[in-house]
């Protein structure tokens, strides 16, 4: 007889599960927080969601629970897009690890993915986390893409500086016409190939799109970034940018414009690592690189 099984979420769960989240991303969580009042308001809507998703037969997102001696031991997330489905928050608590929970975990979300028409599964990982990048590849997920994070402490910004003729930075939503060519500007093939490009939230799922607020950096109305900004107790900055024509100078403007939203705080700034003039431009403007992802997919057979 198995020691644990997998199902889905229930609400008494809440509290195992905060607990593994707190000993799973203790760096992460002392980065960003955990706010609990939100992770209640979250699983709150999670359930709403539940019963959209019984009636119309396709999910948003499911929660998976691992159980053994009749406690949570172990979860994750998927969460599902235009085509594909992201597997988020892999976690075990330490006294369970090393039994397969993790690796039961993965298989039976990516089952419960491709149930549900995802032609392929994502997930990030830490690129110092060995034993969970085996693991993926024992699985059969290949990496495509590496991420820089890198994050700048509260502190006074320099004085903007005018953007060089013809480049200017407007207000925008990823959906948008002019956000989807920035995107296949800045995007390496095979991460549009994983990704594709957004479509906007309809129905229940606009309860679970961020707020935020979105930038694009265009020349001669041709656009060549994007910035997604997500607010918290650090602020969240994900930038694509063309690597041809835009210089580092230009890249500063475009990270200092973002910044502006919250001066005072923490920023995190999510990058690609073959976007260099990000990089060299977040540095001068005093962030420092704290870790890199590995991003993987796996494509349904």
């Amino acid at each position: 007889m198995a020691e644990f099984r997998i199902r889905e979420f229930r609400g008494r769960d809440i509290p195992k599960i905060l607990e593994i989240a707190r000993l799973s991303f203790a760096d992460e969580i002392g980065l960003l927080g955990l706010d609990t009042a939100q992770v209640g308001k979250m699983l709150f809507h999670y359930g709403l969601l539940l019963l959209a998703q019984r009636l119309r037969r396709k999910p948003r997102f499911k929660f998976l629970v691992a159980e053994a001696k009749g406690k949570a031991v172990g979860g994750t997330m998927i969460r599902w897009e235009k085509d594909f489905a992201y597997i988020a928050a892999v976690m075990v608590h330490p006294e369970f690890r090393r039994r397969g929970i993790g690796r039961a975990l993965v298989s039976e979300a990516v089952k419960v993915a491709f149930e549900y028409g995802a032609k392929k599964a994502v997930l990030h990982v830490r690129e110092d986390n060995l034993p969970a990048q085996n693991l993926y590849l024992s699985l059969d997920f290949q990496p495509f893409e590496t991420r820089v994070n890198l994050l700048r402490e509260a502190s006074p910004l320099p004085q903007e500086k005018p953007l060089p003729p013809g480049f200017q930075i407007v207000k925008s939503a990823p959906w948008e016409e002019r956000a989807q060519k920035a995107l296949r500007a800045s995007r390496s093939p095979e991460a549009l190939e994983v990704y594709g490009l957004p479509q906007p939230p309809r129905g229940i799922n606009r309860l679970f799109s961020s707020p935020r607020k979105v930038l694009a950096l265009l020349r001669n109305e041709d656009p060549l970034g994007l910035m997604s900004l997500y607010p918290g107790k650090v602020l969240q900055l994900r930038v694509h940018l063309a690597q041809e024509g835009v210089s580092e100078e230009v890249a500063q403007a475009f990270l200092i414009r973002g910044l502006r939203a919250a001066p005072r705080r923490k920023a995190l700034l999510l990058v690609n690592l073959e976007t260099a003039n990000v990089i060299k431009a977040a540095k001068r403007l005093g962030f420092q690189e704290i870790g890199r992802d590995l991003g993987m997919v796996l494509w349904r057979a």
